[in-house]
């Protein structure tokens, strides 16, 4: 199959987490982040294709897209008394710049090493926001949630859904 982008948000974002490697097991990524991705496949796996002619016959890199849901992520951490707040005040976690804070702060910030090796190895990490124009009135990207991204080295990727 073909790398994907995220999927659009139902809701006012959707938060996603990609990363491609030259060679590393998806089923390795999800172990270390105890997230299923949505899709994903390793490198050197056929490449199923809905052409006629494939580019190349495998995959040339290993790929793995997970939509992060953050009272999922927190729970079983540090944090988790967290989640029956956010379950309780869904409006609380609506806005973006905060569910960035805690997700960078808690989820991303623990996984930093092997985010690291995975870029040191040649791969890249990235974490995708999809953002319903419709729902969002905007968002504020602070200096801290900057700087720890930076820090994290870990790229982000606005999308915008006008549905």
């Amino acid at each position: 199959m073909e790398a994907r982008r995220a999927s659009q948000p139902s809701h006012p974002f959707q938060l996603s987490l990609r990363i491609r490697h030259p060679s590393i097991d998806p089923a390795l990524i999800s172990r270390e982040l105890q997230i299923e991705p949505e899709h994903s496949f390793r490198a050197g796996d056929p490449r199923e294709s809905t052409r006629n002619t494939a580019v190349t016959p495998v995959h040339v890199d290993s790929y793995w897209l997970a939509t992060l849901d953050l009272p999922t992520l927190l729970l079983d951490t540090p944090e988790s008394a967290l989640v029956p707040e956010i379950s309780r005040h869904t409006q609380a976690f609506s806005a973006l710049d905060s569910t960035l804070t805690i997700l960078t702060a808690s989820v991303l910030r623990r996984h930093s090493e092997f985010f690291r090796r995975i870029q040191s190895e040649g791969g890249e990490v990235r974490l995708i926001i999809a953002i319903s124009a419709r729902k969002t009135r905007g968002f504020t990207l602070t200096p801290h949630l900057s700087r720890a991204l930076s820090e994290l080295r870990i790229p982000v990727d606005f999308e915008l859904a006008h549905r």
